[in-house]
């Protein structure tokens, strides 16, 4: 714990802020108590690389698949990009928390429906922290150790589509497609149902290192599955962390297509 420096004088601060600017006071003031004040560069962020490589890309089309309560949609909104975004989440609470917040976008438009390789109605597990790491697949005791409130609370029945569906008739329109999946281990399986992944320029993937949900792949099998098909790692954020034992468990990859990607 840093300790509290000591307070400053009267008359320290009265000759300390004669014949300086107010930034250069402020700096002055704040530098004695132990602070540094430093210029913030958006794009040095996670979020800031993301929406530079988005605009190289020519992305124009984003798909949210496992949006929840569109978090992770309204940080992408802020952050600049303003074109046309897909928000998928087949549970009944979080989508209509979900479709009150896209309301006022016209440009955001919201599907309650799961994505997989095949089509039909399945059971999906319900988490207790509204919903987050709901998943078709059970969880381990490793993710409820660690967060608790994740724990399953009951099951919902829902719709799900072959995600081909979705991407079929945008890459047809000529899109440059952005596809994001937060699905709780069940992304390679969704990915499965994708076809050729056509107009996908950019996928965003949650990266499992440790087991979390029974039968969901190890990140270097999602790696691998997505190199085969023409995609390269170009960044990796870590997502959910053991902060106990200081362990990243799962992190957020983002891979482009070879043309836009640089394979090392």
């Amino acid at each position: 714990m840093r300790a509290t420096p000591p307070s400053l004088g009267v008359s320290y601060g009265a000759r300390l802020l004669q014949g300086m600017g107010v930034k250069g006071q402020v700096r002055s003031l704040l530098r004695a108590r132990g602070y540094e004040i430093s210029r913030s560069d958006p794009g040095s962020t996670p979020l800031g690389r993301k929406l530079r490589i988005l605009e190289r890309q020519g992305v124009n089309v984003v798909v949210d698949g496992g949006a929840n309560e569109g978090q992770w949609a309204r940080a992408l909104r802020a952050g600049g990009y303003d074109g046309r975004l897909i928000s998928l989440e087949p549970l009944a609470a979080p989508f209509a928390r979900l479709s009150a917040r896209a309301s006022a976008d016209p440009a955001w438009e919201c599907r309650r429906v799961a994505v997989g390789s095949a089509g039909g109605e399945v059971e999906m597990n319900v988490a207790g922290n509204s919903g987050e790491s709901s998943s078709l697949l059970a969880m381990q005791p490793r993710h409820e150790g660690v967060l608790p409130a994740a724990s399953y609370v009951g099951t919902e029945k829902v719709e799900m589509v072959r995600l081909e569906t979705v991407l079929g008739p945008l890459a047809e329109s000529g899109a440059h497609i952005f596809l994001k999946l937060d699905l709780q281990g069940y992304e390679l399986e969704a990915l499965g149902g994708a076809g050729e992944l056509a107009g996908v320029t950019l996928i965003e993937c949650e990266l499992s290192f440790v087991d979390l949900y029974a039968g969901a792949p190890h990140y270097l099998e999602v790696a691998a599955w997505l190199e085969s098909r023409g995609f390269v790692l170009v960044g990796l954020e870590p997502s959910f962390i053991d902060e106990q034992q200081g362990h990243v468990l799962q992190s957020d990859g983002l891979f482009a297509r070879n043309s836009a990607g640089t394979r090392r």
